[in-house]
Parts: structure tokens; C-alpha cells; sequence
């Protein structure tokens, strides 16, 4: 009973996904319009000469000995880690919302200062991660490092590698080393998400590889004795509570745990003691984890207010706006934020979810679950490209090529992810998926998508711990899926097919390339200090001004400020250095942009020059760390909002060129991919 237990949870997992590729296949491009999404036709064709290459490779990997394998691995392993430490060194992320906010209070304690922003009054959610991030800046300022950015990418990148080297232990475990062991490293390789997300200082890096380390830990408990048993099992406990109590809904995961261990030993696959053992050990682990924390938080000085703290039941009424498709939006949370007492904003939540209730007929209850399900699981970016807004260091070849580099990382990313989710349901219904690993596997896509998509509100992002769970079912189930035979004039008829399909992916590309043409390119964009902060702009009084350096060494030809005054009279002057490049004055509303003739700026700054008689005030940042070079300062300085802009002739989305090598590229590999595949056999 318990085994068909588990493969109902299994086959309820496969149908889940299947709902996912649809989203996936065909909703995306709806869903995101505001982003480079080209038609699904496309999509679909790409997606399906990946497959037809995955299995091609496969069938080579299966050909090469042991040691040959262990090389490519080798090889692969060392690329991964070559091109993470250059992205780590020359990607520097300026932060933005919620990383701004965490980065400035994280530097305050470092530096010896207690004082919370209100920010964290509203969202307690974010105090134990500023904390584990104050005490790695704390480190580095000891060192006399006043720029750490770089290594902490570095830190993050080991980290996530660590679900990496768990996925391959998981496996070998499920004996599919051959050709699964080098299909997960590559596919780690070229899933441009892992890179962007190792780049940003906050929460979602931290839980991606839990649920995968965790199990690996597992299973290693089991399989050893003595102090190596030990280890494993107490380490599970502490990145088990390491997840919940920097991400609170990763307390799914743990309910997943907790019925495969109690399946376990139903099963007899483990001893009653050690089951009890584990529950009771990760049950003290998490409540003394969460106790630690508290006390660290209260010593640095933080306290809670409850009158100002957002409700747990906010979230779930932002979940029911049928509008946003139940993702965040300032409306909802102001509404709530606006009320003066906890039993206040718990009396707006629960009207708001009362009456967007009763507002929705069953109908409309299962269409807003279909378009949460959307938000959730359409992008196989997970997200991760809008992540990053701003820039301390970034090398000018990515600015420059910026929005056709983001188109071809959606477009790649999505298709990769289509083959996860694929190999992912393809394991799930399969004989080979019943083990009770890949149940938990389920266990956890079904908890975290009921929690976000059923109760709370939705965002991409909070998809991202199941990605690896994906690609290690996705990689399993290619590894474990039969092979396909071809007789001479089948293989001709696909490579027919493959032509066909290509020409048919130029033909529509190269058009949307064109349809999607652009006339500038935003190169710097400061916009920190618009999130809910207290303090977000600097007041300019009669006859004085305010310069701000920006160090720029890009071609551009015009400068944006974001006034929050509409009157009154003000002057606004670029320099290079004491070239002066332009001059406007006027009320703060008419002298919002600033063109010039096209510079490549190095000492470039700007000053605002108060005309009037009234006060006028512009949008700023105020920071704890430098938003031009990141350099933490000793004090909190103000940093007026801008964006340097490079206007252009028309241009297309990304170059005809790259169209035609991209395609015929993976045209290439779908033909020698089908001459891999063996003939049929004759009796």
C-alpha cells in the first residue's frame, strides 16, 4: 500500500510538470511581454533539436571507457570553475530592493552601528540573512578589504557547486553515472540562471542547493556507520534549519523529508530508530537554530514591531489579486502597511481576502490558479536575468550587447529547461522513477508549488530551490529513456526535417529581430533608494547645488535625472571633467534629460544648481557603500538617481549573423546527432 502510495505521489508529480511544459511551451511569450520572448513555434522546434542532440550524446557518451569519462568530467568541472571565477571577478552586482536594503543594514552592523532600518520593521522575513551577510562583511573589513563584492561572489559560487557534486553522488547512486554524470555537469554549464544568481546577495543562492544536499546527506547517513554516519546526519539537520530559517517556506521541504523518512521505514528500508532519530534531530535542530538567531538578532540590536510588521495573511490576499495574477504589487502592500496597529493591518488583509474571495466563482478561482501557476512556472530563467538592474563592474563587451545577449540566454535557458522538465516527467511515470528518493523529489515540487501557487503570493524567483531537483530528475530520466533506431532513409527524412525546421526558425527570428528594433541603450542605471525606504530623496534649498561624480568610461550622448519637485527652477550641468558636455535649465520637470554630443566619458559629473526660491528635491540613494565602485564608506552618503543612456540608429534585436550561426549550429549538431543513432536490426 505504502509503495502505491508513492507512485500516486509520482504520477501526480508527472502531471504537474505536464501542465508545466504548456505553461512553459506556450504561455511564456504571454505572460512576460515586456521581455525579448520569441513565438512558440520556434521555441518548440529549438527545444526539440536539443532533445534529438541530448540523445545523441548520449548514445556517444555510452561509447567512451570509464577513464575517458572521468576525464570529460574533469574537464568540464575545470571549465565550469574557470568561467564562474571570471564572472565572480568581473560581474559586480549593485543591488537592488531587497538586496540594497539587506547590503546597507548588513554593512551598519559591521561597522558597529544597531540601528535597523524601518524596512526591516515591515519585513522581519530578511533579518537572519542581513545577519549571516554582516558577519561575512565584518570578516572581510578585518582583513582590511573595503570591497569584498568579488569574493563573496566567489563564496557563492562554491556554494551552489555544492548541489552540483550532490547531484552527481545521487547519481551514481541511482547507477545511471554513465552518461548521467557528464549530462548534469554540462547542463550546470550552460544554464545561464546559476551564473546570474550567483552573482545576487541575497536569499534565493542560499536555499538553491539545500533540498539536493540535503538528500544527498541522507542517503549518506544511511549508507555509512560510526562517526561518518554522524556527520552526515547531524549536517542534513543543520542545512535542513540553515533553509527554514533563512527562507520560511522551505519548511515544505522539510515536510517532504519527513514523509519519505516515515515511508522509509514503513517500508523497511531504515530502522524505526533511525527514522525518529532524524525527525527528532532535525525538529531540535531548526527550533534551536531559530532560538540562536533571535538571540543574535536581539544582541545586534534588532527588535521587533508588531504595529509595523506586514501579516502573514497580506501576503495571501496579494496572492488572490486576480489582476497582478497574484504577484506583489505596491497597492495591496500599501494598503495594509497603511493601517496603524497589527490587529489593523490583519482586519485590511483578512477584508481583502474576504472579498476577492466572494468575488471569484469557482471558474474564476481555477483560471487565477492557472495564471499563478504561470507567474511560477513559465520561465526557465527563473527570473534571473531582471535580478540585476545595476552594475558596480561589469565588462563593456555585455553592455554593449546587453538586450541581444538577454534574448539568446531566454531562448537557450527555456529550452534547456523544456528537456529538464521532459526527463523529469518522463522518470516520474516510468518503472525505473519508483524509488522513493524520486518521490521526495515530488513531494517537494508539490509542496512548494501548493504553497506559493495555492496560499501566497508568486513570483518566478520562488521556484528557484526546485531547480535543481529538475535537473537531476531531468538528467536521470534522458539517461533511462529508450533508444531510438533509424533506418538510412528515416535518417535522411530527419535531417530533412531538421533543414525544414531551421529555415522556418531564420525566416520567423530573423523578422522578430527586426520587429524589435531599438534606438538606445541603457548603460547605467542608478535606481536604488525607491524601495521602501524612509529617506529616498535630497532636498536642494535656494542658490545651492549638488554635484555627483560618475566615473564612466562608455560611449554615451544622454543623462537622465528623476526630480520628485515640478516647480520651481533649477540648472542642470554634465561635465568631462571640465569639458562641459551640456547645460539646461528650466523647472526640475522640463530638465529631466540631458543630450549631448557622443563622449566616452572617464571623470564624468553632474550638478544640480537650485535657481529658485523654493526648495526642490530629486530622487537619491542613500548608501552605506559606494553605488558607482561599491567601496564601503564610512558613513551613509547620498546618490542622486540617474541613467546614462547611448542613443542610436535603428538596430535590430541581435545581428542577422548571429541568427544564421546560432541555427545552423544546432542544425549541425541535429544532423550528426541522428547519424549517431544506431540502424535497426534485422533477424
Amino acid at each position: 500500500m505504502s509503495r502505491r502510495i508513492l507512485v500516486w505521489v509520482n504520477w501526480l508529480g508527472a502531471g504537474l510538470l505536464s501542465w508545466v511544459v504548456l505553461i512553459a511551451a506556450f504561455q511564456t511569450n504571454k505572460r512576460f511581454s515586456g521581455e525579448t520572448w520569441i513565438s512558440s513555434g520556434v521555441l518548440l522546434l529549438l527545444a526539440l533539436g536539443l532533445l534529438v542532440i541530448l540523445n545523441g550524446l548520449r548514445l556517444w557518451l555510452a561509447r567512451l571507457s570509464n577513464r575517458t569519462t572521468r576525464w570529460v568530467l574533469i574537464g568540464l568541472l575545470v571549465l565550469i570553475g574557470l568561467i564562474q571565477l571570471y564572472v565572480a571577478l568581473n560581474f559586480v552586482d549593485g543591488t537592488q530592493a531587497d538586496s540594497y536594503m539587506v547590503r546597507n543594514q548588513a554593512i551598519n552592523l559591521a561597522q558597529g552601528n544597531h540601528h535597523w532600518q524601518d524596512y526591516f520593521q515591515l519585513y522581519p522575513n530578511n533579518v537572519n540573512f542581513t545577519l549571516f551577510e554582516a558577519g561575512l562583511i565584518k570578516l572581510f573589513l578585518g582583513l582590511g578589504i573595503k570591497t569584498p563584492w568579488e569574493f563573496l561572489n566567489i563564496l557563492r559560487f562554491l556554494w551552489l557547486d555544492t548541489a552540483l557534486f550532490s547531484g552527481l553522488y545521487l547519481i551514481k547512486k541511482f547507477h545511471r553515472w554513465q552518461p548521467g554524470a557528464i549530462s548534469l555537469t554540462l547542463a550546470w554549464l550552460c544554464y545561464t540562471p546559476l551564473y546570474f544568481y550567483g552573482l545576487v546577495a541575497y536569499t534565493d543562492a542560499l536555499v538553491l542547493p539545500i533540498a539536493i544536499n540535503v538528500l544527498a546527506l541522507m542517503w549518506a547517513a544511511t549508507a555509512t556507520t560510526g562517526w561518518r554516519h554522524w556527520s552526515a546526519l547531524v549536517l542534513s539537520w543543520l542545512l535542513l534549519a540553515l533553509g527554514v530559517v533563512m527562507k520560511n517556506n522551505l519548511v515544505v521541504f522539510w515536510i517532504a523529508l519527513a514523509i519519505g523518512v516515515l515511508f522509509a521505514a514503513i517500508q523497511r528500508r531504515l530502522k524505526w530508530s533511525l527514522s525518529i532519530e532524524w525527525l527528532l534531530g532535525s525538529v531540535a535542530v531548526i527550533f534551536l537554530s531559530t532560538s540562536v538567531m533571535t538571540g543574535i538578532a536581539s544582541h545586534e540590536g534588532y527588535q521587533k514591531a508588531p504595529d509595523k510588521a506586514t501579516p502573514v495573511t497580506s501576503w495571501m490576499a496579494i496572492g488572490l489579486n486576480e489582476r497582478s495574477f497574484g504577484k506583489y504589487t505596491t497597492k495591496d502592500f500599501m494598503s495594509v502597511k497603511q493601517a496603524n496597529t497589527a490587529a489593523a493591518k490583519k482586519q485590511v488583509a483578512a477584508n481583502l481576502i474576504h472579498s476577492r474571495l466572494k468575488a471569484m466563482s469557482a471558474v474564476d478561482l481555477g483560471i487565477h490558479v492557472s495564471n499563478k501557476m504561470g507567474v511560477f512556472f513559465a520561465k526557465g530563467d527563473f527570473d534571473a536575468t531582471t535580478q540585476i538592474a545595476q552594475w558596480v563592474k561589469v565588462p563593456k563587451w555585455y553592455l554593449n550587447r546587453q538586450r541581444s545577449l538577454h534574448f539568446w540566454l531566454l531562448l537557450s535557458t527555456q529550452c534547456w529547461y523544456l528537456m529538464f522538465l521532459i526527463g523529469s516527467i518522463y522518470l516520474l511515470l516510468s518503472r525505473k522513477g519508483q524509488q522513493l528518493a524520486v518521490s521526495v523529489f515530488a513531494l517537494m515540487i508539490l509542496g512548494l508549488t501548493f504553497f506559493h501557487v495555492g496560499l501566497w503570493e508568486v513570483s518566478a524567483r520562488y521556484a528557484l530551490p526546485l531547480l535543481p531537483i529538475l535537473m537531476i530528475l531531468g538528467v536521470i530520466g534522458w539517461s533511462t529513456w529508450p533508444g531510438m533506431a533509424l533506418a538510412p532513409r528515416q535518417r535522411k527524412l530527419v535531417s530533412l526535417l531538421a533543414v525544414a525546421g531551421t529555415l522556418f526558425c531564420l525566416a520567423v527570428t530573423l523578422q522578430f529581430s527586426k520587429d524589435q528594433q531599438s534606438v538606445m541603450a541603457i548603460l547605467d542605471f542608478q535606481r536604488n533608494g525607491s524601495y521602501a525606504a524612509s529617506s529616498t530623496t535630497q532636498l536642494i534649498k535656494p542658490t545651492q547645488q549638488v554635484t555627483n561624480h560618475i566615473p564612466f568610461n562608455m560611449a554615451t550622448n544622454q543623462i537622465r535625472v528623476y526630480p520628485t519637485s515640478t516647480t520651481g527652477k533649477v540648472t542642470v550641468v554634465l561635465k568631462n571633467g571640465r569639458h562641459e558636455l551640456a547645460r539646461r535649465t528650466g523647472n526640475p520637470a522640463q530638465v529631466v534629460t540631458l543630450a549631448y554630443p557622443r563622449t566616452v566619458g572617464s571623470s564624468l559629473s553632474l550638478t544640480i544648481i537650485n535657481r529658485g526660491k523654493t526648495p526642490v528635491s530629486y530622487y537619491t540613494a542613500l548608501a552605506n557603500f559606494s553605488q558607482l565602485d561599491g567601496t564601503i564608506t564610512s558613513g551613509q552618503r547620498s546618490y542622486l538617481q540617474h541613467s546614462l543612456n547611448l542613443l542610436h540608429a535603428p538596430a535590430n534585436l541581435t545581428s542577422n549573423r548571429a541568427i544564421i550561426v546560432m541555427l545552423l549550429g544546432e542544425l549541425l549538431l541535429v544532423v550528426l546527432s541522428s547519424r549517431l543513432l544506431p540502424k535497426p536490426q534485422r533477424d
